[in-house]
Protein backbone atom coordinates (compact mmCIF):
# COMPACT_ATOMS: atom_id res chain seq x y z
CA UNK A 1 0.00 0.00 0.00
CA UNK A 2 1.21 3.19 -0.56
CA UNK A 3 0.45 4.48 2.78
CA UNK A 4 2.22 6.28 6.03
CA UNK A 5 2.69 4.26 8.98
CA UNK A 6 0.79 7.54 10.53
CA UNK A 7 -2.28 7.32 8.11
CA UNK A 8 -2.60 3.32 8.16
CA UNK A 9 -2.30 3.91 12.46
CA UNK A 10 -4.86 6.43 12.29
CA UNK A 11 -7.22 4.20 10.05
CA UNK A 12 -6.82 1.24 12.55
CA UNK A 13 -7.51 3.46 15.49
CA UNK A 14 -10.74 4.60 13.72
CA UNK A 15 -11.86 1.13 12.87
CA UNK A 16 -11.09 -0.11 16.80
CA UNK A 17 -13.38 2.96 17.68
CA UNK A 18 -15.52 2.27 15.27
CA UNK A 19 -16.62 -1.05 16.05
CA UNK A 20 -16.07 -0.68 19.89
CA UNK A 21 -13.50 -3.19 20.71
CA UNK A 22 -9.18 -3.26 19.97
CA UNK A 23 -7.72 -5.04 17.20
CA UNK A 24 -4.17 -4.85 17.64
CA UNK A 25 -1.84 -4.53 20.76
CA UNK A 26 0.39 -1.78 20.28
CA UNK A 27 3.81 -1.74 21.95
CA UNK A 28 7.12 0.34 21.15
CA UNK A 29 8.64 -2.46 19.67
CA UNK A 30 6.00 -4.47 17.73
CA UNK A 31 2.14 -5.24 16.78
CA UNK A 32 -0.08 -8.27 17.43
CA UNK A 33 -3.15 -8.79 16.79
CA UNK A 34 -5.70 -9.75 19.38
CA UNK A 35 -7.86 -12.49 19.91
CA UNK A 36 -10.90 -10.14 17.88
CA UNK A 37 -8.62 -8.78 15.64
CA UNK A 38 -7.19 -12.23 14.18
CA UNK A 39 -11.22 -12.92 13.91
CA UNK A 40 -12.10 -9.99 11.93
CA UNK A 41 -8.85 -10.41 9.75
CA UNK A 42 -10.19 -14.11 8.96
CA UNK A 43 -13.53 -12.63 8.28
CA UNK A 44 -12.58 -10.30 6.25
CA UNK A 45 -10.26 -12.36 4.37
CA UNK A 46 -13.47 -14.55 3.86
CA UNK A 47 -15.50 -12.01 2.52
CA UNK A 48 -12.50 -10.40 0.15
CA UNK A 49 -12.52 -14.11 -1.44
CA UNK A 50 -15.96 -14.07 -1.61
CA UNK A 51 -16.24 -11.37 -3.38
CA UNK A 52 -13.76 -12.54 -5.89
CA UNK A 53 -15.47 -15.80 -6.57
CA UNK A 54 -18.37 -13.58 -7.01
CA UNK A 55 -16.97 -11.39 -9.77
CA UNK A 56 -15.40 -14.42 -11.05
CA UNK A 57 -18.69 -16.19 -11.53
CA UNK A 58 -20.61 -13.22 -12.99
CA UNK A 59 -17.83 -12.11 -15.31
CA UNK A 60 -18.27 -15.54 -16.72
CA UNK A 61 -21.42 -16.26 -16.71
CA UNK A 62 -21.81 -15.52 -20.70
CA UNK A 63 -19.05 -17.77 -21.47
CA UNK A 64 -21.03 -20.53 -20.18
CA UNK A 65 -24.40 -20.59 -20.99
CA UNK A 66 -27.15 -22.04 -18.62
CA UNK A 67 -30.96 -21.85 -18.20
CA UNK A 68 -33.99 -23.25 -19.91
CA UNK A 69 -33.81 -23.06 -24.39
CA UNK A 70 -37.45 -22.81 -25.65
CA UNK A 71 -37.26 -24.39 -28.87
CA UNK A 72 -40.30 -25.06 -31.37
CA UNK A 73 -39.82 -27.01 -34.22
CA UNK A 74 -41.91 -28.39 -37.19
CA UNK A 75 -42.79 -31.98 -36.43
CA UNK A 76 -41.63 -32.74 -40.07
CA UNK A 77 -37.56 -31.99 -39.85
CA UNK A 78 -37.64 -32.59 -35.59
CA UNK A 79 -35.80 -35.70 -36.10
CA UNK A 80 -33.89 -35.62 -38.73
CA UNK A 81 -31.85 -32.14 -38.09
CA UNK A 82 -33.85 -30.71 -34.46
CA UNK A 83 -33.01 -34.21 -32.30
CA UNK A 84 -29.12 -34.76 -33.16
CA UNK A 85 -28.47 -31.03 -32.77
CA UNK A 86 -29.84 -30.49 -29.69
CA UNK A 87 -28.24 -33.89 -28.53
CA UNK A 88 -24.80 -32.41 -29.44
CA UNK A 89 -25.62 -28.87 -28.29
CA UNK A 90 -26.59 -30.20 -24.51
CA UNK A 91 -23.85 -32.65 -24.62
CA UNK A 92 -21.49 -29.41 -24.93
CA UNK A 93 -23.58 -27.39 -22.50
CA UNK A 94 -25.33 -29.46 -19.79
CA UNK A 95 -26.87 -26.74 -17.98
CA UNK A 96 -29.03 -25.69 -20.63
CA UNK A 97 -32.65 -27.00 -19.95
CA UNK A 98 -34.05 -27.74 -23.57
CA UNK A 99 -38.07 -27.58 -23.80
CA UNK A 100 -38.80 -29.10 -27.35
CA UNK A 101 -42.23 -28.19 -28.39
CA UNK A 102 -43.81 -29.24 -31.76
CA UNK A 103 -46.32 -27.45 -34.27
CA UNK A 104 -47.29 -26.90 -37.84
CA UNK A 105 -47.34 -23.40 -37.18
CA UNK A 106 -44.19 -21.07 -37.64
CA UNK A 107 -43.80 -19.52 -34.20
CA UNK A 108 -43.68 -16.23 -32.65
CA UNK A 109 -40.42 -15.37 -31.65
CA UNK A 110 -41.00 -11.96 -29.98
CA UNK A 111 -44.38 -13.14 -27.78
CA UNK A 112 -41.68 -14.78 -24.97
CA UNK A 113 -42.77 -18.51 -25.73
CA UNK A 114 -40.33 -19.26 -27.37
CA UNK A 115 -36.67 -18.26 -27.61
CA UNK A 116 -35.36 -20.27 -31.38
CA UNK A 117 -37.86 -21.90 -33.64
CA UNK A 118 -36.69 -24.63 -36.80
CA UNK A 119 -39.11 -23.32 -39.81
CA UNK A 120 -39.66 -24.84 -43.15
CA UNK A 121 -39.54 -20.94 -45.08
CA UNK A 122 -37.39 -19.83 -47.86
CA UNK A 123 -37.39 -15.95 -45.76
CA UNK A 124 -38.04 -14.50 -42.72
CA UNK A 125 -40.82 -12.34 -42.06
CA UNK A 126 -39.18 -10.31 -39.84
CA UNK A 127 -35.60 -8.41 -40.27
CA UNK A 128 -34.46 -8.88 -36.67
CA UNK A 129 -34.59 -12.20 -36.58
CA UNK A 130 -31.22 -14.19 -37.32
CA UNK A 131 -31.48 -16.94 -39.61
CA UNK A 132 -29.46 -20.46 -40.48
CA UNK A 133 -29.96 -22.59 -43.28
CA UNK A 134 -29.77 -26.06 -42.11
CA UNK A 135 -30.43 -28.48 -44.85
CA UNK A 136 -33.11 -28.50 -47.76
CA UNK A 137 -35.97 -30.82 -47.00
CA UNK A 138 -38.09 -32.53 -49.87
CA UNK A 139 -41.74 -33.00 -50.48
CA UNK A 140 -43.93 -34.82 -52.91
CA UNK A 141 -47.39 -34.23 -53.84
CA UNK A 142 -49.67 -37.61 -53.34
CA UNK A 143 -53.17 -38.06 -53.93
CA UNK A 144 -55.44 -40.35 -54.55
CA UNK A 145 -57.19 -42.16 -57.35
CA UNK A 146 -60.39 -40.89 -56.28
CA UNK A 147 -59.51 -37.68 -55.88
CA UNK A 148 -56.96 -37.67 -58.87
CA UNK A 149 -60.75 -38.09 -61.04
CA UNK A 150 -62.90 -35.80 -58.90
CA UNK A 151 -60.87 -32.99 -58.30
CA UNK A 152 -59.45 -33.22 -61.86
CA UNK A 153 -55.73 -33.38 -60.05
CA UNK A 154 -53.00 -33.94 -62.48
CA UNK A 155 -49.52 -35.66 -61.43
Amino acid sequence: MNATTGVMSRAVSELEARLRTRLVNRSTRRLALTSAGESYLRRCRQILADIDHAEEEASSAHKRPAGVLRMRSFPSVDHHYVLPALTRYHAQYPDVSIELSLSQQIPDLFDGTSDMAVVAAWSLPDSDLVSHMLGSTFSILCASPVARKSFAIQI
